[in-house]
Formats: structure tokens, sequence, C-alpha cells
């Protein structure tokens, strides 16, 4: 299905382009995901005319997107965007980075013990660990060695908890409690 969508996505740009001279914009009523490396010529992470969400954290229009990413989800159609509980007057364009062992470990857990969120797959869901939210950089430092056996904590915490406990995120987050302190 997904290779279906991303071969007619690449040829409506390649007619937009090709044929009228137009923008190689996504169509206003779609949703498109485009998996990276291979179609990353196709994906422009740095387009403000979308609300841009890197993993899960809305970023600012300014914030110059270097980070290696491995699929850009774009949610064309606003009222898919609304379905997705995000207040946006302008199409969304999620940005994942590749997911550590211990995400998908984590996204495992909250699945078995179905506390996870419904969200499709292109959602992915930011990381607080210890009452802190990780950044890219913190994450690719602290991820790599944590281990599920020293969390003493795994909630899914919906949008409307994370905006009392910490900020305006769109799909909420995953609060983690490590038993280390780290």
């Amino acid at each position: 299905m997904r290779f279906q969508v991303v071969f007619v996505f690449a040829a409506l740009l390649f007619e937009a382009h090709s044929v009228r001279g137009q923008s190689t914009s996504i169509p206003a009523n779609s949703l498109v995901v485009i998996d990276l490396p291979d179609h990353s010529r196709m994906a422009n992470v740095k387009d403000t005319a979308y609300t841009r969400v890197l993993d899960g954290l809305y970023i600012p229009s300014s914030y110059p997107v270097s980070e290696s990413f491995r699929e850009v989800a774009y949610v064309g159609n606003m009222e898919d965007v609304k379905l997705l509980g995000v207040k946006s007057a302008k199409p969304l364009m999620l940005i994942n980075t590749k997911k550590f062992d211990i995400e998908v470990s984590i996204d495992s857990l909250l699945a078995a013990q179905k506390k996870g969120p419904d969200y499709p797959s292109y959602v992915k869901l930011p990381l607080a660990l210890n009452g802190k939210v990780l950044t890219h950089a913190e994450k690719q430092r602290i991820l790599p060695g944590l281990k599920l056996s020293r969390l003493s904590s795994v909630k899914y915490l919906d949008p409307t908890e994370t905006r009392k406990k910490y900020a305006d995120i769109p799909f909420g987050l995953i609060d983690l409690t490590s038993s280390s302190g780290k």
C-alpha cells in the first residue's frame, strides 16, 4: 500500500513539474508518506507552508531540520488534521527520525498493555525522561544506553495531560521514569 501511495505521488510530482511547470507541492487533500532515504528528493522538510512536527514535537518555522530522518508524512486534508487532534491552520508535515531499539520496545510494551494511543504508524511520539522532554540531541546521547529493565514507569500521556505537565505537544508523549535517575 505504501509503495502505491509513493508511486502515485511520484506520478503527480512528475506531472506537475514536467507537464505544467507547476511547483511540486503535495496535493491539498492528500496523505502522503515518504520513506527515506530512498525518496529523499521528494521531501522538502524546510517547507514552512506546513505545521512541522519533528518526532512528535512542534518545531518553529525558523528551525533548520538537519537531523537524518527516515520518514516524512504530509497530511494535506484539514479534516484529517483535525481528526488527529491538531489545531492548525496549515496542513501537517510529520518528520520522523529513526527509532532506537528502546523506542520500539516501549511502543510494544504500551501496545501489549493497551495503554498507548491509537494513532496511525506515521505519528511518532516524543519521550520525556524523569520529567524532561528529550530533544533530538538528547535522544541520540541517552537512548542507545537506556534499557527497558532500568525503567520504573512507562506511561502514555494524552495531549491534555501533556499540556498540563510539559507543553503543547500535538499527540501527547511517552513519560518515562528511570530507576537509576538517568
